[in-house]
């Protein structure tokens, strides 16, 4: 339901939260049957659901478990289902989706108020700050109801950086998907590396009162560790930077002196306008030779390259020029908490999995017996195909970032069939 705002007065105050769900035994309250579209059935209760997704609390074994599932992999929702016994089949249920509450609550939109869209963009950039995600959750805003699309989309940004690879990705996507439909607006709560260098190319960007932006130096990752970027690598970045600077109407200069050592001064004149020099010649001192630039909120709105400073989204929106407004989209910005929160799970369960995987490969190894070494191989294929499912289903920037990769998974592949076919020549 859309959240109206006046900063003049509150129209609407209103708490969003989730109920605490009483259990009695292994019971679970309001019984909810999902089919997916392979055929899996899982059931529970619903935790939180939006218009793309929902979340779902299930018993398995002694241990309860939350669910993420988009609403495009379901092939029906039957709500209140009696509860499933322990021995119940999964069975696809091929009838219709039943869904239920089609957000007869929501309230009108005041005319005249502004409608904006917060996206939380956290974390590090590649797993967790991630372009496929971003795509995601604007499609969420994209298919909105057209009186609830949004007039102002505020990424709001917190992350000490991450991987220049979906920085490629991101910077084109903000600028030429996000930028084009809506009036957009970068929101610092702190913004390092990579991380800053995505926003850059917001034109409107705004800052927190104790956000830093900046430090943006390159690091590869060597034999011995990491590096930092030198040479043509480094100078590739450097060009990449300044094309970015032009697209989000910032100085290079700035930016430069951000990603490599710079010494960097700016004179501001009668009338506001500030000129950046690569040397100490300006007036003011912004970063010596010996450092890389990270700039404080005070600094940035100084020298105009924040527009303003807000700390609550009525500051930020009143800095933005709306009177009275409205938040609208919120399951957009659920979606990215979601699949942070699965990345965060799925990179702690794919290593116990990994672990168990091991040891039943070794169990395999160390007894003689045919019979054994083929249940100790169903133990390790089984533990293998979790580890598939969270790869590819919940978590798939992990096989971008990190351990288990694509390459991982197809050399996996290759074991695990090789394995069956020698057990299965005896």
């Amino acid at each position: 339901m859309p959240l109206i705002h006046s900063l003049k007065t509150t129209l609407v105050a209103a708490t969003l939260g989730v109920a605490s769900l009483g259990m009695t035994g292994n019971a679970l309250a309001d019984t909810t049957k999902v089919t997916l579209n392979d055929g899996t059935v899982l059931q529970g209760e619903v935790v939180r659901e939006g218009d793309a997704f929902l979340i779902l609390k299930v018993m398995v074994g002694e241990v309860v478990k939350q669910e993420f599932i988009r609403k495009s992999d379901i092939s029906s929702i039957i709500r209140d289902a009696p509860e499933a016994s322990a021995t119940d089949e999964a069975v696809a249920d091929t009838g219709p989706v039943v869904m239920k509450g089609e957000k007869d609550d929501a309230q009108a939109i005041p005319e005249g108020a502004s409608k904006i869209a917060f996206v939380s963009l956290e974390e590090m950039v590649g797993p967790y700050f991630n372009t496929q995600a971003l795509m995601r959750s604007m499609d969420i805003l994209n298919n909105l109801p057209e009186e609830e699309q949004p007039d102002i989309v505020v990424l709001r940004v917190k992350s000490g950086g991450g991987a220049l690879f979906e920085l490629r990705q991101l910077v084109p996507y903000i600028r030429d998907q996000i930028e084009t439909r809506y009036r957009t607006v970068a929101w610092i709560e702190d913004a390092i590396s990579a991380a800053a260098m995505t926003a850059w190319v917001v034109d409107e960007l705004y800052m927190m009162r104790k956000a830093a932006i900046g430090g943006c130096t390159g690091y590869r990752m060597m034999p011995g560790g990491a590096e930092a970027m030198e040479g043509p690598e480094l100078e590739e970045v450097l060009m990449w930077m300044e094309r970015v600077s032009t697209w989000g109407n910032k100085s290079p200069e700035v930016m430069r002196a951000m990603q490599v050592y710079a010494t960097l001064s700016a004179d501001i004149d009668e009338n506001g306008k500030v000129t950046w020099h690569l040397n100490d010649s300006g007036e003011y001192m912004i970063s010596p030779e010996n450092e890389v630039l990270t700039m404080h909120s005070y600094e940035a709105e100084k020298f105009g390259v924040s527009k303003g400073t807000a700390d609550t989204k009525d500051e930020l929106a009143r800095a933005l020029g709306c009177v009275e407004w409205v938040e609208v989209g919120t399951d957009a910005d659920e979606l990215m908490a979601e699949f942070r929160e699965n990345v965060k799970t799925a990179e702690l369960e794919l290593n116990v999995l990994f672990q168990q995987m091991n040891i039943a490969l070794n169990a395999m190894n160390a007894t003689p017996e045919l019979r054994n070494k083929k249940r100790h191989l169903g133990r390790a294929q089984k533990l293998y195909d979790q580890m598939r499912s969270w790869a590819f289903k919940k978590a798939p920037s992990l096989r971008t970032y990190g351990q288990f990769s694509d390459q991982f998974f197809e050399y996996y592949d290759e074991v695990f069939e090789d394995l069956r076919q020698q057990l299965a020549q005896g």
